[in-house]
């Protein structure tokens, strides 16, 4: 089994060294690192040139993260798929024991936990599962599906490690600035014949400013994407088996929802 670790890398030269260099100490099974340059103007490509024959390195003319992990999905050989921001790091041990219950288990979707990081203090997220649970296709409907209506816990890619398998086909939309890793992962889910999650912290967010996850974003723009992201739920309804008045009114809300999870966790 082959992993291959994508990492879209914008004008991150002050953090990306830590990024690559969390990845480069995992071991457990042969893994290649993707990382797609996407036109940075700092010193981020001469930092990632240094690494050699360590990383797969891309240089792209810039076109957004989307179309970034896009060219990394296109350029990436291994059985599964992982993504890291370049402003996080992986967590020790993540490959090796990732690695180790997909043999035992080789499920389409394996999906661990993080920390979140700032100002130096770690400390759990406001929502994450805190049970280990093997969840197979006919209950996605109760415990999948609804995840992405209700809220945001399924929608960070950095905490999934995914068969390439049911990929095929499955691209980030280059029209959403954010939320564009929510559509991906909603769709793998919708392919996905089983799912692993695992209580690990494998995953180490830091909250940087300016960072991939639509920081500098107007809250219209915010909206947009989020409107976008409700319609392309509605779309799945009907083969999640949820196409009722409750599930449609439900993910017309979502926006809104999003936005008071938002608040508190920003208080949190």
């Amino acid at each position: 089994m082959k992993i291959s670790v994508i990492v879209p890398a914008y004008n991150c030269q002050s953090y990306i060294k830590k990024c690559i260099d969390s990845i480069l100490r995992q071991s457990g099974v042969e893994n290649e690192i993707v990382v797609v340059n996407d036109g940075s103007t700092d010193g981020t490509l001469g930092i990632l040139k240094e690494y050699g024959d360590k990383i797969k390195l891309i240089d792209i003319e810039n076109g957004g993260v989307a179309n970034a992990r896009n060219t990394g999905l296109k350029n990436a050989t291994g059985d599964y798929i992982m993504f890291v921001d370049s402003d996080d790091e992986m967590g020790e041990g993540c490959i090796a024991t990732v690695s180790q219950r997909l043999a035992e288990n080789p499920v389409d979707i394996l999906r661990f936990e993080y920390l979140v990081s700032q100002n130096g203090v770690k400390k759990k997220p406001l929502h994450y599962i805190s049970e280990e649970k093997l969840v197979e296709k006919p209950d996605f409907k109760r415990e999948i599906y609804p995840e992405f209506i209700k809220g945001m816990l399924l929608n960070s890619l950095w905490v999934h490690c995914i068969n390439r398998r049911i990929l095929e086909g499955i691209t980030f939309p280059s029209n959403l600035k954010t939320a564009e890793d929510a559509f991906f992962s909603l769709n793998a889910y919708s392919r996905a014949r089983n799912a692993l999650f695992i209580t690990d912290e494998f995953y180490i967010y830091n909250r940087v400013e300016n960072s991939l996850t639509g920081g500098g974003l107007s809250l219209i723009e915010k909206y947009r994407c989020n409107f976008l992201l409700s319609f392309e739920i509605l779309r799945h309804l009907k083969d999640w088996g949820m196409n009722s008045i409750y599930w449609k009114i439900r993910t017309l809300f979502r926006p809104v929802v999003l936005t008071i999870d938002k608040l508190k966790r920003s208080k949190k």
